[in-house]
């Protein structure tokens, strides 16, 4: 899910308020990796592997966006909102059926892990242009997964498709 937001509205914008950018999903999850030598997996492609390696590529570019943009007026938030009942058609049986049972235990709604995201969006905390979050808790800018040497790499090597 991605999002954007002005903080205050639209007004605050032309009055040189900020805006945000928002990647939801598992932040600075340590499973996985950037496969330097075959970034579009070429090589022993799997739905898992392709998951996780653009999970720490979206931290990295976060990273990134924030070095290469620091008096920027959008900010880059990265969220994780814990579990979430978004829903489970994409999922084959069983998985289908185990993840709606898990859900009804111990999952949140869609509008409780939207809140602090949109939050977050409206008001951001502090100074600097990224902004990583696990369930309302702001994550430590020295994660490994937040690694400012692996965000210019990959920048270095994507810059030219991503224009930012």
């Amino acid at each position: 899910m991605r999002a954007t937001s002005s903080s205050g509205g639209p007004s605050s914008r032309s009055a040189g308020g900020s805006a945000a950018a928002a990647v939801v999903g598992g932040v600075s999850v340590t499973k996985g990796r950037v496969h330097w030598d075959d970034l579009s997996l070429k090589q022993g492609y799997g739905g898992l592997k392709a998951m996780l390696q653009g999970g720490r590529a979206t931290d990295l570019l976060g990273v990134a966006y924030a070095a290469n943009h620091p008096d920027a007026r959008t900010r880059y938030l990265l969220h994780h909102p814990g579990f979430t009942d978004s829903g489970t058609d994409s999922l084959k049986q069983p998985a289908r059926t185990v993840v709606k049972l898990l859900a009804r235990v111990a999952s949140q709604s869609v509008e409780k892990a939207v809140a602090p995201i949109v939050e977050l969006m409206d008001d951001p905390p502090g100074k600097g242009g990224l902004l990583a979050y696990d369930r309302r808790r702001p994550l430590d800018s020295s994660l490994s997964s937040l690694d400012p040497a692996a965000a210019r790499r990959l920048y270095d090597l994507t810059g030219h498709l991503l224009r930012f």
